[in-house]
């Protein structure tokens, strides 16, 4: 298994092949070798398993470059091209912003916030806003203190039990401030009693950054080298250890626990996700996927921002609630991925007008996340939008973006023997993207047959699980041996902790993600009732 070819002058990378120069002058290209296998045991399934293993060793070396911690990496990202647009928002307007504004309010935030505390106690601040530029920026924001940003969902404020839940949700996870809308306040007001937490308006503590603050970060953005930002974030000293300590944090459902992400596990999932074109370093993205779900943080925020060069395309919360509008937007702003879930899904189809191509737009394509779709819908959809409907899959168990599709190869005519290569298919999530491993669970264990699909766990969740008495503490005491719970663990619906010493990642666990699953022969993933052979 070769890592690292398709970004090499000798892949078909960026839409070129001669004509293109590569990225960087020493290009690491990673070799992995699996072990020899008797010819009569060579079987499709084991050829699958053994490619899906070795990808994660050979991505794993990826992850030397990565280890910076997260709060370091956003700033260099956001440094490398300050002229270029990170964000654009619909809205009464449209707004759009560099990446030298957004790391301009993003530091004034956090100088702010370091001169007036949020909580000098907590180190977890949640958020609840929908998708956007500033709820983006609240997030670089507390990443740049040092705080783990929790993104909580939106939708809860309109659910009376899942307020309910959201409280025991947020005093499992010990958090006591939530940055909101003082829009949304009053729906909330049964969160705490007395005065055992508080709710911070965005809007007030953008506009506390103050203008002009953010005018000279905007100005330093350009012309402040990368050490004195950090000097004067006193990052130097108290950045977190991006391998061990955790960085963001997503409640996807409050019926679930929450998943915590080290800026390691943030910055390789982003990379997996830009590797073999899933997504393009220079993207414009159309993303109405929230920042609690794994999907949403990723090509919402992460993804496009660490690349360089990405760029994120939002709908404004009154622009959510109107049907045609992500057409509207997504054409005008010539997107080339357009990134929707169940919501954006069922407000197309409820529209039910055909889209107008822009022709200056590439080759535009739907990425489709979440489970259950009917296929004979999903392909309803591609009728409808003249594009590719290409299904992805964030798993809300381990916080990650796991499998993704992409539009068929433009090959031209295949004859016999060759097959044609498939890029998507309506029933299935898509393919692992590179560096993620999986197992089938049932006897005899074949990919290609339908079973309990079990993952990596995330390093935090596998930390707590392995050693129940861990503390922030223990961090710095790496002697403390973990103690081994007696199995079966099951901390959220058909989530089942594992324990199996793999030397493929330092992960030490297994969690179960899915319980009907199985893979084609091709690759592609099939969830649930799509399973079934």
């Amino acid at each position: 298994y070769m890592d690292g070819m398709w970004d090499s002058i000798f892949s078909f990378d960026r839409g070129r092949y001669f004509k293109k120069r590569p990225q960087h002058r020493r290009f690491p290209v990673t070799v992995a070798f699996g072990a020899p296998q008797k010819p009569e045991e060579a079987t499709v399934a084991w050829a699958h398993q053994a490619i899906l293993d070795l990808s994660a060793l050979a991505f794993a070396n990826r992850t030397k470059k990565l280890r910076e911690p997260l709060e370091i990496a956003l700033i260099r990202a956001l440094k490398r091209g300050p002229w270029r647009t990170m964000f654009v928002e619909h809205g009464k307007s449209i707004r759009r912003m560099k990446r030298s504004q957004v790391l301009g309010t993003a530091i004034a935030l956090a100088r702010r916030w370091i001169k007036y505390p949020l909580d000098e106690q907590e180190k977890r601040i949640a958020v609840l806003l929908p998708a956007g530029p500033a709820p983006a920026m609240i997030n670089l924001g507390l990443v740049l203190i040092g705080k783990t940003p929790v993104n909580v969902p939106f939708e809860l404020i309109d659910d009376d039990l899942a307020v309910a839940g959201f409280s025991r949700t947020l005093n499992d996870i010990g958090v006591r401030t939530v940055i909101t809308s003082k829009v949304f306040v009053p729906r909330l007001a049964d969160v705490w009693e007395a005065e055992e937490g508080r709710f911070i308006d965005m809007t007030k503590e953008i506009r506390a950054a103050g203008s002009v603050r953010v005018l000279l970060e905007r100005i330093r953005a350009w012309i402040e080298p990368l050490f004195v930002t950090r000097w004067r974030l006193s990052l130097s000293e108290n950045a977190r250890d991006g391998e061990q300590d955790e960085a963001i944090g997503l409640v996807a459902d409050v019926t679930r626990p929450a998943v915590f992400l080290t800026g390691l596990e943030v910055q390789k999932n982003a990379a997996q996700v830009l590797a073999g074109n899933f997504l393009n370093a220079d993207d414009r993205v159309f993303s109405d996927l929230p920042l609690n779900k794994p999907e949403g943080v990723q090509l919402g925020l992460w993804a496009p921002l660490l690349s360089g060069k990405g760029t994120v395309i939002n709908r404004s919360f009154q622009k959510k609630l109107t049907p045609g509008e992500i057409e509207s937007v997504a054409t005008a702003e010539n997107a080339d991925v357009i990134a929707i879930d169940h919501a954006g899904f069922e407000q197309i189809l409820e529209d039910r007008s055909a889209w107008n191509r822009n022709a200056e737009a590439s080759n535009p394509w739907i990425a489709l996340f979440g489970r259950n779709y009917d296929p004979a819908r999903v392909e309803e959809l591609e009728k409808l939008a003249g594009m590719p409907v290409c299904r992805g899959w964030g798993s809300n168990v381990i916080g990650q973006v796991v499998a993704m599709s992409l539009p068929h190869p433009n090959v031209g005519e295949i004859r016999p023997p060759f097959e044609e290569q498939v890029g998507y298919d309506p029933k299935a999530v898509g393919r692992l993207l590179p560096g993620i491993t999986a197992r089938i669970d049932r006897e005899p264990a074949q990919l290609t047959e339908c079973g309990d699909l079990s993952l990596h766990a995330p390093l935090a969740f596998a930390r707590k699980v392995l050693n129940p008495n861990h503390s922030e503490e223990d961090s710095e005491n790496e002697d403390i041996p973990p103690k081994k719970p007696t199995p079966p663990l099951t901390p959220s619906e058909n989530c089942e902790m594992r324990i199996d010493p793999v030397e493929l990642t330092n992960q030490p666990c297994w969690i179960v993600v899915a319980d009907r699953a199985r893979f084609a022969r091709n690759g592609l993933l099939f969830l649930d009732e799509e399973a079934a052979p």
